[in-house]
């Protein structure tokens, strides 16, 4: 609220306005953590979060890599807040019913902000959340321009590192694999993907950061790779046949391979494709003959083949069949660009 005295002097007349004192603090803070955001001070805006302590990056969430929250990193942030223009403020005392109609344990503040920023440097418009605490008046950790968590949720080998400082790799199931969590600033952040195996591929966009929900990242093997892992699967298919299946390039899933022929030969491997896909930890890449290939093949029926009540069956007759090949197992590139299958 603003208030106005007008005051008679020598020749004349002055209005003097001055803030409500309950305002005054919650607009000095928004205002200094608003500009310590355009300048690119992490440091200076962290100090005036709750829960830090002397602007400590590390005084977030337990676990978090923390890397982007210092001056010089987030400096070099593109599309941070800039310009920022305090519009309305609205100051809740202990006490009173908040915006969800409970009662108020602390005063509260929401400040009403526009500012310019993002990946084109639109102008946007928000709330800035301030509560009171024992060292005065602290930006909300909950507040839209808080310091939080990025939310990558990589669903795939490899990792993104987030500005080249903080690298978000896959949980698995169940968060089974340890990773810190990065912790980042309002801003646009570029995003790399690496994958060590030499598998996957992942097209990424710079993006705003902090987010409060998870952007889902899921890499795919390339092309190439694929193509080479179906060709290396048909040489194997191909030396299994001329081997009468007993070969070591045979799958150990003989299920779906004939159990009653001396196999002699056989002809093209028809109707198959391999699917490369993350393996189940998400830590590897996997392979299977998710449309198993089909051979035609042809040798003679075994002695066992025929039981006492069969009717036509002579053993060491011609017999085609059908072989049905299932692969599956890891997958890796090597240094040469030549696939390696486990």
């Amino acid at each position: 609220m603003l208030l106005a005295v007008v005051l008679a002097v020598a020749g004349g007349w002055w209005l003097v306005s001055f803030l409500a004192d309950a305002e005054r603090p919650v607009r000095a803070v928004a205002h200094d953590y608003l500009a310590a955001l355009e300048t690119g001070e992490a440091m200076t805006a962290l100090a005036l979060v709750e829960g830090r302590v002397d602007g400590e990056a590390d005084g977030g969430a337990a676990g978090t890599c923390t890397a982007l929250l210092s001056d010089e990193a987030y400096s070099a942030v593109a599309g941070r807040p800039s310009g920022a223009r305090i519009d309305a403020v609205d100051v809740r005392a202990a006490g009173e019913e908040g915006p969800d109609g409970a009662t108020l344990v602390r005063a509260t503040a929401s400040v009403g902000v526009t500012w310019t920023g993002g990946a084109d440097g639109a102008a946007q418009a928000g709330s800035l959340e301030l509560v009171e605490s024992d060292d005065g008046w602290r930006v909300a950790a909950d507040s839209p321009l808080a310091p939080g968590p990025v939310g990558l949720d990589l669903q795939g080998p490899g990792s993104v590192s987030v500005a080249g400082e903080c690298d978000v790799v896959a949980r698995g199931p169940g968060g089974g694999v340890s990773t810190a969590e990065p912790e980042a600033l309002p801003g646009v952040y570029a995003l790399v993907y690496t994958d060590p195996a030499g598998v996957g591929a992942l097209e990424l966009e710079d993006v705003e950061l902090p987010v409060r929900g998870p952007i889902t990242l899921r890499p795919e093997a390339r092309a190439e790779v694929v193509a080479q892992v179906e060709a290396r699967v048909t040489e194997w298919i191909g030396a299994c046949v001329q081997s009468g299946l007993e070969g070591p390039t045979c799958p150990t899933n003989r299920n779906g391979l004939p159990t009653h022929t001396d196999v002699t030969g056989g002809g093209e491997v028809e109707d198959m494709r391999v699917a490369v896909v993350p393996a189940t930890d998400l830590q590897r890449w996997g392979y299977t003959t998710a449309r198993p290939g089909v051979v035609e093949v042809s040798g003679t029926l075994k002695p066992d083949a025929c039981g006492p009540q069969s009717i036509g069956c002579v053993p060491g007759a011609p017999n085609v069949d059908a072989a049905l090949f299932r692969y599956s197992g890891t997958v890796t590139v090597g240094e040469d660009g030549d696939v390696v299958l486990d």
